[in-house]
């Protein structure tokens, strides 16, 4: 946005500043064309593919942090033109991120960033075009360092591994006597990390201006990917955030991956975690025992030990219109981190001693289930005494029954024996009575029975 020119200008005669976007170069050309100090300072739009400069005009073309932008064709067609505008003696400063730690070892990916080198194919790269090359690492420690391969050996520091290839590459390129070169090595203090680590108030302050960046990665059932990606932006306000991702027409969709933030050392804790259906209703997920690369602690809180933090959410998002997330991100400096640490030891401590407590009850209610497991083992052994009891009198009253209903039975069977004994002695009585012999003695009986009643014999 013009600054580097700006500052450039106080050494130079002329300074143009190029870019391929319109709003940019108009925005640079408002900023600085009325300012007195910047009137050796312009702004051109064009590709770095053709630049739109005469041969040989150049002393210096500087390019920061620009080669990185563009694909492999248009990197040799900038070398070329730059080879084209310099001077003879001219020399181009170049910078570009050093793939190994930028990328590789901080596991981080610049959706931005299209050809990325590594230290031996830079300097290949731009030997093919110059003559001489000398390449400078820049690092940024507590003071923002410039060196190249001489310096290592004679920068001191307390630790070994702090000098090393730096993050930066910064190349100077030419046709230049290696005594042309100058030096480029510098060391500037820069207390600005320092400081941001010990006031979190800035730190917030710096990173809500800057507006950092949340991703979605989107599975389809290929796994995770650039090309499936969702960017977005929000605001960190008190710690506290909430992003919403819109996945309408995105109807395939198996899982995603969130990536709270890109880059920086943080701790998420997740209080909102729901998918709004095109429908308009609203589906709560569970922010438990989600599959992360972080170390999960209680209350969906979430702490990350890398520079690329990942969350993967299952769900159900065919009828998804947007995925909304809340909570609170905690970056890693040093004051709120043992603040949340703090934090989630006394909340375990709490759940120790309530289990603790809830221990001392369960060991109390197992004594006296204990106690009445015996009173029931007991309970138990007379009660099947006396179900013993119980069957044996059953058994005898069974007996009983049976000789009592055989008695019945004989007797019964002697009552109509009797019976038909009295019905047969009727029948010989009535056969009696019916007899001539019967009714000629009646007179007999007649007087035997009044001398009884006189005599009573």
């Amino acid at each position: 946005v013009g600054y580097g020119s700006a500052i450039m200008s106080s050494s130079a005669s002329e300074v143009i500043g190029l870019d391929i976007d319109e709003e940019t170069i108009n925005w640079a050309t408002d900023k600085y064309k009325n300012y007195k100090n910047y009137k050796n300072v312009s702004f051109i739009m064009s590709s770095i593919e053709t630049l739109p400069f005469e041969d040989n005009y150049f002393d210096v073309v500087v390019s920061f942090e620009t080669i990185e932008h563009v694909p492999d064709n248009v990197q040799n067609s900038f070398l070329k033109e730059v080879k084209r505008v310099l001077k003879d003696d001219g020399k181009l400063i170049i910078s570009t991120p050093n793939k190994k730690i930028y990328s590789d070892q901080a596991n981080y990916c610049n959706q931005f960033h299209i050809k990325e080198f590594y230290k031996s194919e830079f300097q290949d790269f731009l030997k093919r075009f110059f003559k001489n090359v000398e390449l400078y690492h820049q690092n940024f420690h507590l003071s923002s360092f410039i060196y190249n391969n001489k310096m290592k050996g004679k920068i001191s520091v307390l630790n070994d591994e702090a000098v090393t290839d730096g993050k930066y590459f910064i190349a100077v390129c030419g046709e230049y006597a290696k005594n042309e070169i100058g030096n480029l090595n510098t060391a500037f203090i820069d207390l600005q990390n320092l400081y941001l680590d010990n006031n979190n108030l800035v730190y917030n302050l710096v990173n809500k201006v800057s507006r950092m960046i949340g991703k979605l990665y989107l599975d389809f059932g290929d796994g995770f990917t650039e090309s499936n990606s969702i960017v977005n932006y929000y605001d960190i306000t008190s710690n506290n955030f909430e992003i919403v991702f819109d996945l309408a027409n995105k109807e395939e969709i198996q899982k995603v991956r969130w990536d709270p933030i890109e880059s920086v050392l943080c701790d998420v804790t997740l209080n909102k975690l729901e998918i709004i259906n095109m429908s308009g209703t609203i589906l709560q997920l569970s922010t438990e025992y989600l599959e992360s690369n972080g170390v999960y602690y209680l209350n969906n809180f979430y702490s990350f030990n890398t520079l690329d933090p990942t969350l993967i959410i299952n769900g159900e998002f065919r009828n998804a219109k947007s995925l909304r997330i809340a909570g609170e991100i905690f970056l890693k400096d040093k004051n709120s981190s043992i603040s949340k640490y703090q934090e989630i030891i006394k909340t375990i401590e709490l759940k120790r001693i309530d289990l603790i407590n809830q221990n001392t009850e369960y060991c109390r209610k197992y004594e006296d289930l204990t106690r009445l497991n015996k009173e029931l083992n007991v309970f138990n052994d007379e009660l099947s005494k006396s179900l013993d009891d119980t069957n044996q009198l059953r058994k005898d009253i069974e007996s009983q029954l049976l000789n009592s209903k055989k008695n019945i039975e004989d007797k019964t069977q002697y009552i109509e024996s009797l019976v038909n004994e009295i019905s047969d002695l009727q029948k010989n009585l009535e056969n009696i009575i019916h007899s001539k012999s019967w009714k000629i003695t009646a007179p007999l009986r007649q007087i035997k029975i009044f001398f009884k009643k006189i005599f009573n014999v």
